[in-house]
């Protein structure tokens, strides 16, 4: 990554099955992160801008689905983002585990 601010213009998931239905950056203690069902709990003045400065850390909220998913998916995510007109994509450190609505979901391995 570069020394200065990159912006971030999307993620994406590694599974053609799967599609990212909504994405924000929070800061990284944001009190309602976690994994959940349903739409993603509201921000409010934890959601940072796309905007990101040279050593920050934040958080990737996002909300991930699939049509007809009848086994567990694990796959990985990146983020997508400008690095001074250069479109880049990063790698998450954690994977994501997608499974059937009636499963218990459990912390994706790293």
């Amino acid at each position: 990554m570069s020394d200065s601010a990159i912006v971030v213009t999307g993620v994406k998931v590694d599974d053609d099955e799967l599609s990212v239905d909504e994405w924000f950056l929070a800061d990284e203690y944001w009190e309602e992160s976690g994994v959940g069902r349903g739409p993603l709990p509201r921000p409010g003045e934890a959601k940072l801008s796309s905007t990101i400065s040279p050593g920050a850390t934040v958080l990737v909220a996002m909300s991930v689905s699939t049509d007809g998913l009848v086994e567990r998916r694990k796959t990985k995510a990146k983020v997508l983002y400008d690095d001074g007109g250069n479109d880049r994509e990063l790698p998450l450190r954690w994977g994501l585990e997608v499974v059937p609505a009636d499963q218990a979901c459990n912390y994706a391995d790293d």
